[in-house]
Order: structure tokens, then sequence, then C-alpha cells
């Protein structure tokens, strides 16, 4: 990668037929040459930093205008990259976004590598590297939990604690490293101070640890697997939970076949819910495949819940099902509760 290159890409997603707006941006020496070829504005609008200019794109040789848009300057050092910044707001969909870019890199622009634009708002001093990876989490927050986590980041509130550990480390080495080279000159090191202070950094660091976990939750989500024999009610606890009708419920064993999906936030935490074929011996090749892909799905999740139906009570075949989910985090979750006979439910011993 060379900084000196002027980089261009598609800066928003792009829907066939959806979305109104589709940005190009460009960052580096040759993004306002590039966008005084290509852009025209009509009347005495101003070329300054941090103003958005009304016009329509052109082509270049003939003069046909590709698109009617909005361009945004952003010089240096002011900017997201600390380089001058373009971006030509065009009308959102695929070709006009397309046509652009193709534009810009006609005329000297490359196409820029995945997460370019941020690399050299690193290596340009812009962002550090919590920062820069809170751009992408942010980016894909899942729940607003998250993209709060994700902007403090940003805003390097994660950044600065760690920065006055560092500090506080070094303002302990130096009294240590002091005493070495002038022993005869300085007072006797207070020891105990230094343990302390040394405390207190452990402490602190452990605080910042344990938020890590929580982060990471967030950032993630859980994979949670309903399990169990057929027609225990697993589609019904799916569609209950995620107040949908996702998955198809009747009274035939069977019926789901392969896994359902069903994505849900949970105390900010997003939660994959995936609803199983139902676990039995079937000569049916095609539930025969359900079943199989029920089992992967149950070794993969982070959390498994074995539902059990009450009116038939523990039975051997829910025994077989919990002896191969058993060493996977677990809740058993007892379903038809209305239809119990006290004399048939046996759970699992623990």
């Amino acid at each position: 990668m060379h900084l000196e290159d002027t980089i261009a890409a598609i800066a928003t997603a792009i829907v066939p037929q959806q979305g109104s707006i589709g940005v190009v941006r460009l960052s580096g020496p040759q993004s306002l040459t590039i966008a005084k070829t290509l852009f025209e504005a009509p009347g005495s609008q101003t070329w300054e930093s941090h103003r958005i200019l009304y016009g329509h794109v052109r082509h270049p040789d003939t003069q046909v205008a590709i698109d009617e848009a909005l361009l945004l300057l952003m010089l240096a050092p002011r900017s997201y990259t600390k380089e001058d910044v373009v971006e030509f707001q065009c009308h959102g969909g695929i070709m006009p976004v397309q046509q652009v870019l193709q534009l810009c890199l006609q005329q000297g622009a490359r196409l820029a590598h995945p997460g370019e634009f941020s690399l050299r708002a690193f290596l340009n001093g812009r962002l550090d590297l919590t920062q820069a990876e809170s751009i992408s989490e942010l980016v894909g927050a899942q729940s607003p939990q998250a993209a709060a986590i994700a902007l403090a980041g940003l805003q390097g509130k994660l950044a600065q604690p760690i920065r006055d550990l560092r500090n506080t480390c070094l303002d302990i080495l130096a009294e240590v490293e002091a005493r070495i080279d002038f022993e005869d000159d300085l007072p006797p090191l207070d020891e105990n101070l230094i343990r302390q202070q040394l405390q207190d950094l452990y402490q602190q660091l452990e605080a910042i640890l344990d938020t890590a976990q929580r982060g990471e939750l967030l950032r993630t989500g859980l994979k949670v697997a309903i399990v169990g024999q057929p027609n225990v009610g697993k589609s019904s606890l799916l569609n209950a939970w995620s107040r949908t009708d996702r998955a198809i419920v009747t009274d035939l064993p069977g019926t789901t076949r392969d896994v359902v999906e069903s994505q849900l936030v949970v105390e900010g935490i997003p939660i994959q819910v995936l609803d199983t074929a139902g676990i039995r011996e079937t000569a049916d090749q095609v539930e025969q495949m359900g079943v199989e892909r029920s089992r992967k799905a149950a070794q993969q999740a982070d959390l498994v819940l074995l539902t059990v139906d009450a009116h038939q009570g523990w039975t051997e075949a829910d025994q077989l099902i919990y002896d191969q989910v058993k060493d996977r985090p677990l809740i058993l979750v007892i379903n038809k509760i209305d239809l119990a006979r006290a004399d048939l439910v046996n759970y699992p011993p623990g």
C-alpha cells in the first residue's frame, strides 16, 4: 500500500432497486483534482473544505451526464483519513455509483482494499487501534447496547484508561530505575508504596478485562439450539419466544425437517435461536438428514434448550438425547406442563 496513491470505493451498501443514496469516496492527493474533472457545479459555488456542492457527474470526454449528485469536500487534515477526501453522493442503486466509481478509477484512482480507509486513518494518526476496531464493531452492531459500546470505543473511552495505566507503569519504572542509577543522590525507595501502586494497577487491569466477556457477547451474540423429540413443542417455543409464526406448528411428529433460525435480542445480547428437527431414529431419508443437522446444531450451540413433553414425562428417548448434549451448557425446558401427570415426570439426575 502506498499512501501517495488516491483510493476510491463505494462507501454505502448497494441493494438493487433499493436505497435513495449511494456514496463513492476518494482519499488521497488526487481526490480534489479528480472531483473537479468529473463534477460540474453550476453557478458560483465555492470549492472549499467541508462544503457540499450541488451539480452533475459528467463523463470527462463526452460530457454526458452520469448522475445528478452532491459533492462533499473534506480537505486534509480535517478528514477521516487526514488526507484530502471527496464523496460523491449519488442516487441509490447499482448503476449510478458503479459508473461514478469507474470514472474515478479511469482518472487515476485505484480501488481501495477492504478496510483501507480506516487503515490510512490509523497510519496517519487519526485513529488508534482500539478506535479502528470500534468502527468495525459499530457497523456490525446488532443491538443498541453493542452500538453504544462501539461508539464509546470510537470516542477513546477504552484507549484512555489503557494510556493512563501505561503512564503509571512508566512512572513506577522510572522510580525504580532512578534508584539503580542514582542510589546515593535520592532518598530510599518506598517499597510499600510501589507494592500498593502495582496492586492498584492489577485491580484496574482486572476491571478492564472483566468487561471483555460481556463485550464479546454483545458483539457476537449467542447461538441457542432448541432440541428434543418430535412434537414436544420446540417450534411452539420458538414462535412464542420470537413472537412470530417463524416455524410451522402441527400435531404431527416430524413437521420440522430442517433447522429454522430466528434472530432475537435479549437484554441487549443478539441471540440466534435454532429450532431443530426432532431427534429420533427414522427410516425417512429426508428426516434422517434433519436429525443429523439437529445434532450438529446442538454441538455448535453456545446453549442448548432440551425440551421435554411434560405429558409424556421423562422417557428413554429423552435420556438418549440428553446423553448426546449433556456436555454443552444446557437448560431443561418442560413443555405442555398443563397436561402433565406428576407420576410420569422423572427428570434426569442433576
